[in-house]
């Protein structure tokens, strides 16, 4: 497992967010045919800067701060509010957060968990 640990530094939701669908697409990219990988994956360390990340299940009628529609200006708020493909709702991170991201291959034997 590769380790990137970053967490020295203060980096925005969206450049972490790239970080990782990199980390991804190299994942992917070293597959043989049989979907067999050379390495388990990786695991990225970072701190954000002050950011709301919006899951699918955000609601904007109940939402608060985020009932923010497409027309708001969001550039005097305080923090970045980011939308992102994964479930649940709104979502806190910033700076002083270690924010842990594992980009890892759950099929490979080798990583089943023995006890």
């Amino acid at each position: 497992i590769r380790v990137f640990d970053v967490s020295n530094r203060i980096t925005p939701y969206n450049t972490g967010l790239q970080w990782q669908r990199q980390l991804l697409q190299d994942q992917i990219d070293q597959q043989d045919n049989n979907g067999n990988s050379g390495m388990c994956g990786s695991v990225l360390l970072l701190q954000h800067s002050h950011v709301y990340t919006l899951g699918s299940a955000t609601d904007p009628s109940t939402s608060g701060p985020f009932s923010l529609s497409n027309g708001d200006n969001t550039e005097a708020l305080p923090f970045d509010i980011v939308n992102v493909d994964r479930g649940g709702q709104a979502t806190y991170h910033g700076p002083g957060q270690l924010v842990v991201y594992p980009i890892l291959d759950l099929v490979r034997p080798a990583l089943a968990a023995h006890w």
